[in-house]
């Protein structure tokens, strides 16, 4: 999607911004990078969130999570052979559409803070600068 004329510029928000941004790169995501992100990578889980991502293989992959505080959990992805349990192997997330899915893999790769947009430098995307075409709209807009 290209932003084009100012009077679209100025009522799009950050969040309205971000959703451009990660739309912008889903194809790519699936088709290029083969979801770089789940198959290499952590994730910081609240305890509600373990039985959604590990589909049921708790039990079975419980060496890749970690205690943290405060009932969460870091689930590492860089084991050989070790992917986000919810990663098919066509590269599509089986939790996607879930609305208590985590707020990393909703948000990722590009995040929004109270008055910056932060891109995620271990997205290959990003690395890739096929967020290039956003970025430069994200100036404009903000500036």
């Amino acid at each position: 999607m290209t932003i084009n004329s100012n009077e679209r510029r100025n009522s799009l928000d950050g969040e309205d911004i971000v959703k451009i941004a990660r739309k912008s790169i889903g194809k790519f995501c699936i088709e290029e990078c083969k979801a770089y992100c789940c198959r290499k990578g952590y994730l910081i889980l609240k305890e509600n969130q373990l039985d959604l991502v590990m589909q049921g293989r708790k039990e079975e992959l419980d060496c890749i999570l970690k205690p943290l505080k405060d009932d969460t959990f870091s689930m590492f992805m860089g084991n050989h052979n070790q992917s986000c349990p919810s990663l098919t192997t066509s590269y599509t997330c089986q939790i996607h559409k879930k609305r208590n899915r985590p707020q990393a893999c909703k948000d990722f790769p590009v995040f929004l803070t109270s008055n910056k947009i932060i891109l995620s430098p271990r997205c290959l995307a990003v690395k890739g600068f096929i967020h290039l075409m956003c970025c430069h709209q994200f100036v404009s807009i903000l500036d």
